[in-house]
C-alpha cells in the first residue's frame, strides 16, 4: 500500500514537470501526453515484476531524465543548445563521480 503512495507521488511529479515543460512551450503537448503514458507503464510494469527491478529503472531513469528536462528547460528547445548544455554538465558529473569514489573509499575502514 505504502509503495503505491509513493508511486502516486512519482507520479504526480513527473505529470507536473512534464505540464510545466509544455506551459513554457519547451515541448508540445503530444509530447507531454507520450511521456506521461510512458512513465505510467513503466512504473506499472517495474511494480508487476517487483520492486528491485523498478528500483534499479527508476534510480537510473530518473536521474537521466532529470538531466534532459534540466538541458530542455535551459536550453530553450534548441537542440545545438540542448547538447551545448549536456556537454557542459558531462566534465562537472564526471569530477563530482570521482570525488564521491575518493570519498567514498577513504572513508571505508
Amino acid at each position: 500500500m505504502i509503495g503505491c503512495l509513493f508511486d502516486l507521488l512519482f507520479l504526480l511529479t513527473v505529470i507536473l514537470s512534464l505540464l510545466g515543460l509544455t506551459l513554457d512551450g519547451y515541448i508540445t503537448t503530444d509530447q507531454c501526453v507520450l511521456f506521461i503514458i510512458s512513465f505510467v507503464i513503466l512504473r506499472a510494469i517495474t511494480r508487476a515484476f517487483g520492486v528491485r527491478l523498478g528500483r534499479l529503472i527508476f534510480s537510473i531513469g530518473t536521474p537521466i531524465a532529470l538531466l534532459l528536462i534540466f538541458s530542455i528547460t535551459y536550453g530553450h528547445g534548441q537542440i545545438g543548445d540542448i547538447f551545448r548544455i549536456l556537454g557542459i554538465l558531462l566534465p562537472l558529473l564526471i569530477v563530482a563521480f570521482g570525488l564521491y569514489i575518493m570519498l567514498v573509499g577513504s572513508l571505508r575502514k
